[in-house]
């Protein structure tokens, strides 16, 4: 695969040795254990909806250090002490590193780093990807708020878009329908959804959410904007930029969490309170299925027929994405910001400032 950017110097992969080894079985084994348009529309409430409950089954439970005999390779990355959310786009893997204001980007053909972006204020959310650009959230680390756009083809920021009126933390970018999908702020609370016109950087339209919505999907022709203050989730329509629908989530009147949320071909699935997923039918708008998987503070992303949960004391969950079963969940001390790509989990883990590339049941 030719990526078209020459990696830098000095930032080699370090081939994965019985060191390395001994260093990642080391962190997953240390405490291994069970882990329990400005125009605004309402849009029509659906009641609350909880779905056929799929419960995972014994065999599913794996202690997380077994994930280290899938690891293929560990990549050396700068060290740091946040979370390091992670985004596969333009054949490579992006990594937003809130503590150095930078994103990292992996060429995963050699298993390298191929570039380091620097002087993004606090990369702080799950990035986009879009219109040959990286799309990353600031929460004003060092500087400004705002949307860092950067480009795929020469890995310099280009633009920043909503200037001063981004980003909530926790914050997750929609790509689609020819535009780029954002909660801002308004008097510093997240409470509308900036449609941005990608040729310009400029909002062409927003629609009115729910107070502290931060988090966005696309998938099946429409926007789907997370309120967790509402325990909903709200669809919105890109031909109109209207709410068309809420759906209520069962056990969910007001969620703390933020609500990740990521889409496959028929559904979305969105993190709930308790560390739940409820999945819901695009084509009905109707909560299918409540998966009990348990998982806090957790990013949640789709692949290879699979959504994949990474969280606290849970660094990985697969779940089906036909049956919504969960078929594998290593429990115990791990990274909670992986994703999924080139046939491969990519999980970071910045105690140890290393990216590990996992064979996990692809």
């Amino acid at each position: 695969m030719e990526l078209g950017f020459a990696p830098q110097r000095g930032t080699m992969l370090r081939v994965m040795s019985i060191g390395v080894v001994a260093v990642l079985l080391l962190a997953l084994t240390g405490c291994s254990s069970s882990s329990s348009s400005s125009a605004s529309s309402v849009g029509s409430q659906s009641a609350e909806q909880g779905g056929t409950t799929i419960e995972p089954t014994a065999s599913a439970q794996h202690p997380a250090r077994e994930l280290a005999k899938m690891v293929v390779a560990s990549i050396k990355v700068p060290p740091s002490g946040d979370d390091l959310l992670s985004t596969v786009g333009f054949g490579s893997i992006w990594i937003a590193d809130y503590a150095a204001n930078a994103v990292i980007r992996i060429d995963p053909t050699h298993n390298q780093i191929a570039a380091v972006i620097h002087n993004v204020s606090g990369p702080c959310g799950t990035i986009g990807i879009g219109f040959g650009s990286v799309w990353v959230p600031q929460c004003g680390g060092s500087g400004d708020l705002g949307i860092a756009r950067i480009s795929a083809a020469t890995n310099k920021i280009t633009d920043t878009a909503l200037h001063g009126r981004c980003c909530p933390g926790d914050s997750q970018i929609a790509i689609g329908d020819g535009s780029v999908w954002m909660a801002e702020l308004t008097n510093g609370s997240p409470g509308d959804l900036a449609r941005i016109d990608p040729t310009t950087d400029k909002v062409i339209a927003t629609v009115h959410v729910a107070t502290n919505a931060t988090v966005a999907a696309y998938g099946s022709g429409a926007v789907w904007v997370s309120e967790p203050d509402n325990g909903s989730v709200a669809r919105i329509d890109p031909s109109t930029n209207h709410v068309t629908t809420r759906i209520r989530l069962q056990g969910c009147t007001s969620c703390s969490l933020p609500g990740a949320m990521t889409t496959t071909s028929d559904s979305v699935w969105v993190m709930m309170a308790a560390g739940d997923v409820a999945r819901i039918q695009t084509s009905t708008n109707r909560v299918a299925a409540t998966i009990p998987a348990h998982v806090n503070h957790a990013v949640i992303f789709a692949g290879a027929g699979a959504v994949w949960i990474s969280g606290d004391g849970v660094p990985l969950t697969r779940i089906d994405a036909k049956t919504g079963q969960i078929t594998a969940q290593y429990t115990g001390t791990g990274a909670n910001a992986a994703t999924q790509g080139f046939g491969a989990i990519w999980m970071p883990n910045p105690s140890f400032s290393r990216m590990w590339r996992i064979n996990a049941g692809q």
